[in-house]
């Protein structure tokens, strides 16, 4: 279409998209009056019309005429109508036609996206009832309310991906021959297809202020039929067409992905799984679809809302799990991070990944091996933004980096994870040894580069805070490196290995925060389990038996006796020493205590 031919006029297009995103977030989530059926019915038969044969936008197509039927479609009433190709059709040639014009795009207006809206709605009720009436589903959904209608697809959705074998989910495209089927009508044409995702892919950084901003249901359906359209391209003759699809797909998933619900996640994440290629995300992809500094603002202000929950609905839109974290990755580093030296909030984004690995740390169900490969990879991409900022930003964001550490307690954190890790044993190429080289590398980089930000003195009177807490792990890591638990000897020397390494990379740690470790000798702790080892002050308590170790307190006294630590217990030596010299087993805890002072 000419732009001359291109009838809109700005009067026409609704709200422009700084004011739509307000009104759809609060207000135009529900039909408040009944709806006047016979005029929405005859606004539904424009479209449709101009979906099944007019090529020319009629003068009578505005927003006016969209937005009736996007409130219409919040009644389960609508179903049947809106359950239209014809519709789909109207609606997406609205959406090319403000393309045409060089002032505006799809999502620039209300217009384009209550079109867009309609149409993820329609291509949701075509899936369903084309499901039911294959036999797929045993329910159309007619009646439910649009929620459980949405949950309903996702749903759907998922099992159909997930089966293997046969062609049910082509069977209900109506792209291709299905052999237990008679060839149904397409719902959306593959022409179409390429159209909307070219489309959204073009707009997208307009479509992702659009759908942070205001609830989209429908979002698995639309990557469904995207995700079935371009593997039909793949390897046909334009290699470089095949690439720019796949490109635009891997942004539409994701995109959608960081601000899907956890019932359209189910569905996204089931796709994923399928198809691993659009997990593989890397470094070259940059050049195919850049981000640039606006875009990446936009990201990053999302992805910090996903992680703190503040979100518009924060039972509708949870947290992301380790999982989920885990998936988005690849994204978030070749994508996202590379933006972060340029980002208003770059301190915050690290601040928030810290603040939701602790809360994922309280899960007792908490996988070790993926919570260290989590903070091992956003550590290392951080201290690359880091450099980046020092280079290119002035000693205010400095601080701010500075004290996001501080506030989250990111060294404690780091230190936490290095008791957690899993000695390497056996295969030099083993996945806990790549995942504790991460943590070593992270923590090293992330240190270098602080270290880099403001002079010495400085960072060591903001880091005193961390003092007392440094030592505990130091203690904690020593004694391990000393004394490996494991009575098999490979084992042992493995564990011995790694926690060399963790003490080493922890002195660094020292660098930042206070003078590196002395050479005097403080006593410790021999409870292993002792929250603070380190005794620095007060007194000391020992057995009165065989005098094997010291301990803050009598209550740890106790509890290092009647934990088990196999052969090198506290019980099973005390007693092998008392049965040789034939002495009596202690009555009593307590005894040999000993006053220590700071200049022990």
């Amino acid at each position: 279409m000419d732009r001359s031919e291109n009838v809109f006029s700005f009067s026409r297009l609704g709200m422009p998209l700084k004011q739509y995103i307000l009104i759809y977030q609060t207000k135009l989530n529900e039909a408040l009056d009944p709806p006047n059926t016979e005029s929405i019915k005859a606004c539904i038969a424009k479209v449709s019309e101009l979906g099944r044969a007019g090529r020319r936008i009629s003068n009578e197509i505005s927003i006016s005429t969209i937005r009736p039927i996007l409130l219409y479609s919040y009644s389960p009433l609508s179903y049947q109508d809106l359950s239209s190709p014809a519709l789909i059709s109207g609606c997406l040639k609205i959406m090319s036609s403000l393309e045409l014009l060089d002032v505006v795009s799809p999502f620039s207006h209300e217009l384009g996206y209550a079109c867009f809206r309609i149409i993820l709605l329609s291509l949701g009720l075509c899936l369903a009832r084309r499901a039911h009436f294959l036999g797929f589903i045993d329910s159309n959904f007619d009646g439910d309310d649009p929620d459980t209608v949405w949950r309903s697809i996702a749903h759907l959705i998922k099992s159909v991906v997930l089966r293997t074998g046969d062609q049910l989910d082509d069977c209900a495209l109506g792209w291709f021959n299905c052999p237990n089927h008679k060839l149904c009508s397409a719902i959306i044409s593959l022409a179409e297809a390429k159209t909307l995702l070219r489309l959204i892919f073009n707009d997208r950084k307009r479509f992702i202020r659009a759908i942070r901003s205001t609830y989209v249901p429908g979002l698995p359906t639309l990557v469904y039929f995207m995700w079935k359209y371009v593997p039909t391209q793949r390897f046909s003759n334009d290699r470089a067409l095949a690439k720019e699809l796949d490109t635009s797909l891997k942004e539409v998933f994701w995109r959608s992905w960081i601000v899907s619900t956890d019932d359209d996640r189910v569905a996204l994440e089931a796709m994923a799984n399928r198809d691993q290629r659009l997990l593989q995300i890397n470094k070259e992809d940059k050049g195919d679809c850049p981000i640039d500094n606006e875009d990446g603002n936009e990201l990053i202000e999302i992805l910090i809302d996903r992680l703190t929950q503040q979100t518009l609905d924060p039972v509708r839109y949870k947290s992301f799990s380790l999982g989920d974290f885990s998936v988005f990755i690849d994204f978030m580093a070749y994508r996202i991070f590379p933006t972060l030296c340029h980002a208003r909030r770059s301190a915050r984004c690290f601040g928030a990944i810290i603040e939701w690995l602790w809360g994922v740390l309280s899960n007792p169900d908490t996988c070790d091996a993926q919570f260290n490969m989590v903070l091992g990879r956003a550590t290392t991409w951080f201290s690359e933004a880091i450099s980046e900022n020092s280079k290119q930003t002035g000693q205010e964001l400095d601080m701010r980096i500075i004290d996001e550490i501080i506030n989250t307690d990111y060294f404690n954190l780091v230190g936490r994870s290095m008791l957690r890790l899993v000695p390497p044993f056996g295969d030099s190429h083993t996945s806990d040894r790549k995942i504790n080289a991460m943590v070593f590398m992270g923590t090293r980089r992330v240190v270098r580069r602080i270290s880099k930000l403001a002079p010495v003195e400085a960072l060591r009177q903001r880091f005193q805070i961390y003092v007392g807490d440094w030592w505990k792990v130091y203690v904690r890591l020593a004694f391990l490196s000393s004394e490996p638990l494991s009575t098999i000897p490979a084992l042992a020397m493995a564990q011995k290995e790694l926690y060399e390494v963790c003490c080493n990379v922890w002195v660094l740690v020292a660098d930042v925060i206070q003078e590196p470790p002395d050479d005097r000798e403080y006593p410790d702790c021999h409870n292993l389990r002792c929250s603070n080892p380190t005794i620095s002050s007060g007194v000391y308590y020992s057995c009165s038996s065989c005098h094997r170790g010291e301990y803050c307190s009598v209550r740890c006294q106790v509890k290092d006796w009647l934990n088990d630590y196999g052969s090198i217990s506290h019980c099973v030596l005390c007693t092998a020493i008392l049965i040789k010299y034939g002495a009596e087993m202690p009555t009593q805890f307590g005894a040999r205590v000993a006053v220590v002072s700071k200049g022990w």
